[in-house]
């Protein structure tokens, strides 16, 4: 008797013990996953929302709020995760739409052919401030204006309710591991974790797709393992959210690395450290996150020359 309940005793502990290891991990890579999210975020968006770029706190802010907001949550039932695929998806939508919309002119199925979106910073008015990308934008009637408010403050909310499922499930990993001390060491080690991680990617100068990739196996992981419900509904919404996530990374590929045209000459974009670095093989152009910065030209070209020549 005493030797077979000294055996039950044991087993519950070792259950037990495999437990709190395995809330601790959760907890370190959920740690992991939100910072490198809102790492790439801070990232991605301005380079592809050229007016992001002047106000970067934005996104940081929207994924503090989005996080805090997903904490906050970790009690409720509905489980937020599911749905982080599809905002992601819907955000990097976005970016890609204004992207094309600042250098093409509307749709013609919008019922205004021959206009073209411009967002209002300010109205340029200020000679002392200047917005780099936008200083060439009068204030054309033929142009159809949205103000910039307009345009961060979607993107504000979008990114916000993309981190809320991850900031949910920060918030239930915490609530699993009773020392708090504990908890909440797990959670900086991770955060620092996810920090190194993403500057090795950026040291490494990898692609976009590589950093949703991570983003996405992470956000697998926790979509199957993390929410161990078997009920048809909570089937349907893992596989609707590999099903997005795989669309998220076709979106970001879009602009992930180099290209070749016909003529067999590179072009594409690029991935510095800091920023995305785009090539026009056309007219020898380089951008950088979307600004014009440089273009090559032969060396027996006069335009400029003769712009900056001494009389």
């Amino acid at each position: 008797m005493c030797s077979g309940g000294i055996r039950v005793v044991r087993n519950s502990a070792m259950v037990k013990g495999n437990a709190t290891i395995r809330s601790g991990c959760d907890l370190f890579l959920i740690s992991l996953l939100i910072l490198f999210l809102e790492l790439a975020c801070i990232r991605w968006f301005p380079a592809h929302v050229v007016f992001l770029t002047f106000f970067t706190n934005t996104v940081l802010l929207a994924c503090f709020l989005g996080m805090s907001v997903g904490c906050l949550l970790a009690g409720s039932r509905r489980n937020w995760l599911f749905w982080t695929p599809l905002f992601l998806g819907l955000a990097l939508v976005s970016g890609h739409a204004v992207e094309y919309l600042h250098a093409h002119d509307l749709p013609d199925w919008l019922g205004i052919p021959g206009k073209r979106l411009k967002v209002d910073v300010g109205h340029q008015a200020a000679p002392q401030v200047v917005y780099f990308g936008t200083e060439y934008d009068s204030q054309d009637l033929a142009d159809f204006f949205v103000p910039v408010e307009v345009l961060g403050g979607y993107f504000f909310l979008i990114i916000a309710l993309a981190l809320i499922g991850p900031g949910q499930e920060l918030g239930r990993a915490l609530k699993r591991i009773p020392n708090r001390v504990q908890g909440y060491t797990l959670n900086i080690l991770g955060s620092i974790a996810g920090i190194l991680l993403f500057v090795c990617c950026s040291r490494w100068e990898l692609a976009t797709l590589w950093w949703f990739g991570l983003v996405a196996l992470g956000m697998a992981y926790f979509l199957v393992a993390g929410t161990p419900n078997h009920r048809l509904m909570a089937l349907a919404g893992r596989i609707i959210g590999m099903v997005l996530l795989g669309g998220c990374l076709w979106l970001v590929s879009w602009t992930s690395g180099p290209l070749w045209n016909r003529d067999r000459e590179l072009s594409g974009h690029y991935w510095s450290p800091y920023y995305r670095v785009d090539y026009n093989p056309v007219n020898r152009l380089i951008a950088v996150n979307l600004i014009g910065h440089q273009q090559m030209v032969p060396a027996d070209f006069c335009l400029f020359v003769a712009a900056h020549s001494q009389p």
